[in-house]
């Protein structure tokens, strides 16, 4: 597998899309600006020459002509109603057919399309069961998206995600507001992943001939739960910990989606991404990618 990108065009440039691009540039020039609710900033890329555009994927006018670009990565999240992506459905029509020298395009779905394993292991073979309507529409996009490829012949791949942590992206603010930790949380599991390495998976997604057409799952093989999670982040910050409360006194304390978030509970296997495509995490657990990520954001100021 060769080490260069090809010409890209990256939809949401968010926080995974601006970290790919600063790792990317390699001494070139870096111009990213995050999406705002139905508008989103596609960033064209050649490595050494950088621009960016602003589109709305939930108008129905027509899209600009992107270019001859060769790989497509889409970041850009579902809208926050509805039970399909109508973003990434507007985003395949404008490309897929007015751009012929397409070659690959990479999503980045969610491991929230398992649902609640009960804490069991998930692989890529085990199916979808998702819970909430955000996953559902996750999945629904991914369905779409090998449909719409497959009918021009252009590859696709999957990257299913769990949660994303790094340097500006942890939850101290949580830890600052004292939300409590519902007692069934304590023996659940969980996966997330440093956004360095999804960097990296999304770069071996890109680029390695066996992420054609594939399904894989990302994470970093450690399946500390979210209370472990957060307790050693308020060791290392020096920040109270969470209170463990018992469940129905922490339920009317927390938003439906936070007591969904915490009670689904999965081992997201990741052996198919490791032994394809090579990917080794440089942070396989979290208190490696949280001392580093508080290390970062230290330096920065």
């Amino acid at each position: 597998m060769g080490d260069s990108l090809p010409k890209l065009l990256l939809l949401g440039a968010g926080y995974t899309g601006q970290r790919f691009l600063k790792t990317a540039a390699e001494g070139g020039r870096a111009h990213a600006s995050s999406s705002n609710g139905s508008r989103i900033t596609p960033v064209f890329s050649t490595i050494t020459a950088w621009r960016s555009a602003d589109w709305n994927l939930d108008a129905k006018a027509p899209l600009p002509a992107p270019g001859d670009w060769t790989h497509l990565a889409y970041l850009v999240p579902p809208p926050t109603v509805g039970d399909t992506d109508p973003r990434l459905e507007h985003a395949l029509r404008a490309l897929l057919r007015s751009t012929p020298t397409l070659r690959r395009v990479v999503y980045l779905s969610t491991t929230g399309v398992y649902g609640d394993a009960g804490g069991a292991p998930v692989n890529e073979d085990t199916p979808p069961n998702p819970a909430t309507p955000r996953a559902r529409r996750r999945l629904a996009a991914e369905t779409a998206l090998r449909a719409a490829c497959v009918a021009v012949g252009v590859e696709w791949t999957v990257l299913r995600v769990p949660g994303i942590y790094g340097p500006g992206r942890l939850p101290l603010e949580r830890l600052r507001r004292a939300e409590p930790l519902p007692q069934a949380a304590l023996a659940r599991p969980g996966n997330r992943i440093h956004v360095d390495d999804l960097v990296q998976a999304l770069r071996l997604a890109l680029l390695h001939p066996a992420a054609a057409n594939a399904l894989f799952n990302v994470g970093d093989g450690d399946d500390t739960g979210t209370a472990a999670y957060l307790q050693q982040l308020a060791q290392l910050t020096g920040l109270p910990a969470p209170a463990v409360l018992p469940d129905a006194e922490a339920r009317a304390q927390l938003s439906a989606e936070t007591w969904s978030f915490l009670m689904e509970a999965r081992r997201v296997e990741t052996r198919r991404l490791s032994e394809q495509l090579g990917f080794s995490p440089r942070y396989p657990n979290c208190t490696a990618g949280l001392r580093a990520s508080l290390a970062e954001e230290a330096a920065a100021g």
